[in-house]
This record gives structure tokens, C-alpha cells and sequence, in this order.
């Protein structure tokens, strides 16, 4: 497996509550141009060049020793809070294509339907409209000069879980790119948390839709694409509650098993689902001594739970 130069590290976000500009909170969006810390994340290479327009401004920001291995458990992705200078053009990065690649999904199944409307229809035939917990609705799209790159985070009631679907990383209101075989970037994201006693359950929803704003940002602005069996590293000592108590530092990746690929007249969209995970699994991926698939084999579940225990 190709192994990838890079390795996320979301800082000022996981651990803190994420202050993203939502419709339905009323905040005004700040200006893309010299944002830093405000939903922000942008990729540095491991060779730590400083670019044009990048920076790493955050304090809690760390890679450790082992940043720089390489081992086929799957690739590794590093991502820093960031100043922005960039073209509106979502997919401007993404090269014509005219055949599909291989790749680890299943075969997609096929809609007329188009953009948002395809992903809507697919979740609603597991999540039903009364199922919607909450509606994230950025003020101001990416296009038109807003500082997110998803333009919209569904959030589902499942019961004991909530379940997160994004929208803005494939192409949701017209044909942009020019590659043929995936629609935008040719993905989206999916993250199940478990119900808890939050003491601010608000909170800790939305701070999740920062991280995944975060982890989106990296792909939109360096068209950083994740795959089936990969990890996300954070290699930093905070955790992804906002209260500072959970052990997950980290994802996995793996096909949403519930959302199925679809190929749309836009082109091909996959859903991957992010499971959260503790440094001693992440650390065990590492040093290849369990795979990403025997990991999520062991945990048994997609959902991901902050006051579980490492099963390394």
C-alpha cells in the first residue's frame, strides 16, 4: 500500500469546542484571507517547508519523534491550523478523468438523481426525515468566499448514537470538475457518536462538525483524499471531547456500512465512516503490530464511544 507523506494532527480542535460560522447560530463569517484558529487547518509536508501562505500558528501543535515512519497499516495524514490565500474553486485541484480507478468499495449503485439530492435520498433510506437531530448550515459557502468547506453537517438521531453525514466534498449543485469518474473529490464523511451524559451536549456536537470541517479543509485546499483502512493520526496529548475526558485521539477509516456508494450522473460518491480510537491503538497501528481492519474487527462497532477503554 502506497503510504502517504503525511499525517493529521487537528489542533485547537480536538479537545475544544469549535466555533464554526452556522446559520443557525447567527455568527457572521469571518474572511478566509489571514484566518487562524477558527475552524482552520491547513498541510504541511513532513520536510516542514514553510509555504506561501501557510503557517502553524497554533501552541498545542506537536509531532512527535515518529512522525516521519512509514509501514503499509495504512497511510497517515498531518494537518496544521492555517492562513488562507486560495482560490474559491472547491475542486479546482482535481485532474480530468475519464476511467475509473480501483479502489476498495464495492460496486456503486446507480441514481439519476443529482448533487445533494442523491445524498439526501440515500441517507433518508436509513435515517428518515423525523431522525434529523440537527441541521448545520454554514452562513456563507466556500464559493462565495466562506471560511467552510462543507457546506452543510446533518446530524441523525440513531437511537443511542447520533450520525453525522457531510456535504461539500463531492459536487452537490453542479457539474465543476472535469474528472468524469467521481463527483468533486469522490467522498464523503460519516461519524457516529454514542449518546453520553454531555454536560453540554450542544457543545459537543458541534465540535465534532469542527473536526470534520477540519479534516475537509485539508482535502479542499491540498486535495488530500482519504481511503477505506486508513488512520488518522493526531500525534498530540488532547483528545477529541471538549471536556477533556475521553481516550480517543484519533480515527480509523473504513466504508460506511449502512450509506452505499452511488454513482450519479455527477460521477461516483463514497461514504466513509470515521471511528474515534485511543493513542494505544493508534500507537499499535504504527508499529504494525494489528491493521486497521483487524483493529475495527476487534472493536466490533462503528460508533464511536468517549468512555471506552483501549482494547490494545
Amino acid at each position: 500500500m502506497k503510504v502517504s507523506k503525511k499525517v493529521l494532527l487537528l489542533t485547537a480542535i480536538m479537545g475544544m469546542t469549535w466555533f464554526g460560522a452556522f446559520a443557525m447560530d447567527g455568527v457572521a463569517s469571518e474572511e478566509r484571507n489571514g484566518v487562524s484558529g477558527v475552524s482552520s487547518a491547513s498541510i504541511i509536508d513532513d520536510e516542514s517547508e514553510e509555504r506561501p501562505g501557510v503557517s502553524a500558528v497554533s501552541s498545542t501543535s506537536s509531532i512527535d519523534a515518529e512522525s516521519e515512519e512509514k509501514n503499509d497499516a495504512g497511510e497517515k495524514h498531518y494537518v496544521y491550523s492555517f492562513t488562507l490565500d486560495d482560490s474559491n474553486h472547491k475542486f479546482a485541484t482535481i485532474k480530468p478523468k475519464e476511467v475509473s480507478e480501483d479502489n476498495a468499495f464495492s460496486t456503486a449503485k446507480k441514481t439519476q438523481l443529482y448533487g445533494m439530492e442523491a445524498i439526501d435520498k440515500e441517507v433518508e433510506s436509513v435515517y428518515p426525515s423525523d431522525s434529523l437531530h440537527t441541521n448545520y448550515v454554514v452562513l456563507e459557502r466556500w464559493d462565495l468566499g466562506g471560511i467552510d468547506p462543507l457546506d452543510r453537517v446533518t446530524i441523525h438521531d440513531g437511537g443511542d448514537y447520533y450520525k453525522y453525514v457531510t456535504y461539500g466534498l463531492t459536487e452537490l449543485y453542479d457539474k465543476e470538475s472535469k474528472d468524469q469518474t467521481k463527483s468533486g473529490f469522490g467522498m464523503e464523511f460519516t461519524f457516529k457518536l454514542k449518546k453520553a451524559a454531555f454536560k453540554d451536549e450542544e457543545k459537543e456536537l458541534k465540535n465534532v462538525v469542527g473536526v470534520l470541517q477540519t479534516i475537509a479543509r485539508s482535502t479542499i485546499l491540498h486535495g488530500e483524499i482519504f481511503k477505506p483502512y486508513e488512520f488518522v493520526y493526531t500525534s498530540q496529548t488532547e483528545v477529541m471531547d471538549t471536556e477533556q475526558k475521553s481516550n480517543i485521539s484519533g480515527f480509523i477509516i473504513v466504508p460506511d456500512k449502512e450509506l452505499e456508494s452511488l454513482d450519479t450522473p455527477y460521477g461516483r460518491i463514497d461514504f466513509l465512516a470515521f471511528i474515534g480510537v485511543t493513542k494505544e491503538e493508534l500507537l499499535a497501528i504504527r508499529k504494525q503490530e494489528i491493521t486497521v481492519k483487524e483493529l475495527y474487527e476487534k472493536l466490533g462497532t462503528d460508533v464511536t464511544s468517549y468512555t471506552r477503554k483501549s482494547v490494545i
